[in-house]
C-alpha cells in the first residue's frame, strides 16, 4: 500500500460496500479539513427505515431525521458548505450515489 492509499477507511454498520478502494473516496483523499482529533469531517446522508438521516462521521447521534431524501441532502449539503467538509450520500441499497467536497485546500 502506498502513502496515497493509506487513509483511514470508515465503514458504516449495515451498509454494503464493494471494496475498500471505493470507500476511500475523493472526498477523503482530497480533503484536508479535519477536526481537533485529526479526523476528516464528512456529512453522511443515510437511509433509515422509511426515512433519511444526516450524520457526521465524528458524531455519535444523528443530526436530523427526515421523510424525504431531498430534504436530507439539502440539509447535509448546506452543513458541508458551512463547515467546509465533505458530503457522501448513500442510496437505499447502501451504495454511494453522491460525493462532494467543500473543503478548502
Amino acid at each position: 500500500m502506498n502513502k496515497k492509499d493509506s487513509g483511514t477507511v470508515m465503514k458504516k454498520p449495515g451498509l454494503k460496500t464493494s471494496s475498500s478502494s471505493r470507500l476511500k473516496s475523493k472526498v477523503q483523499v482530497q480533503s484536508r479539513r479535519v477536526n481537533g482529533s485529526g479526523q476528516i469531517v464528512i456529512q453522511y446522508v443515510l437511509p433509515v427505515g422509511n426515512g433519511w438521516v444526516v450524520k457526521t462521521n465524528t458524531a455519535t447521534k444523528f443530526l436530523i431525521i427526515t421523510d424525504s431524501k431531498r430534504e436530507a441532502i439539502s440539509y447535509a449539503r448546506n452543513l458541508a458548505r458551512t463547515k467546509k467538509s465533505g458530503l457522501i450520500v448513500h442510496g437505499k441499497d447502501g451504495k454511494i450515489e453522491i460525493q462532494e467536497s467543500y473543503a478548502v485546500g
